[in-house]
């Protein structure tokens, strides 16, 4: 049995556990307070619990999960962690990164809201540096 007993506060509001997907490889039944992230990306094979009362339901629940909901939880769990191997992840990744490319989206102009002090002179500095070693190269 695998609990992620989460205060639901401003502080876990966003957190994604990671401990969820460690719990799923292990194939053990999993009971959570209800994280944003848990429900939406796992609720499938996740029990969710709020309160005592709860979690000890659900503890009850998975104790006696049927061969055949354990079956389709194991199933379910594997496709989930199939979206989440480093391969996976890179194919996503590019993916995104040819479509960005095929989209041909211009890089973003970006602009200084006010001058650096020193930039002028460190431009002339840097060019007249570049100059000297191109005339000493040739």
């Amino acid at each position: 049995m695998c609990l992620l007993p989460f205060a639901r506060t401003a502080a876990t509001r966003f957190i994604s556990p990671t401990k969820t997907l460690e719990y799923m490889a292990a194939h053990k039944p999993i009971i959570s307070t209800p994280i944003a992230d848990v429900v939406e990306s796992y609720g499938a094979v996740v029990r969710l619990a709020t309160g005592a009362a709860e979690f000890v339901a659900a503890l009850d629940a998975a104790l006696n999960e049927s061969p055949q909901a354990r079956a389709a939880r194991l199933a379910t769990e594997r496709r989930l962690l199939a979206r989440s191997t480093w391969d996976a992840i890179a194919t996503a990744m590019d993916e995104c990164m040819a479509r960005a490319e095929e989209a041909k989206e211009p890089a973003p102009q970006v602009r200084l809201l006010r001058p650096v002090a020193g930039a002028r002179e460190t431009a002339r500095t840097s060019a007249a540096v570049a100059t000297a070693a191109t005339a000493t190269s040739r």
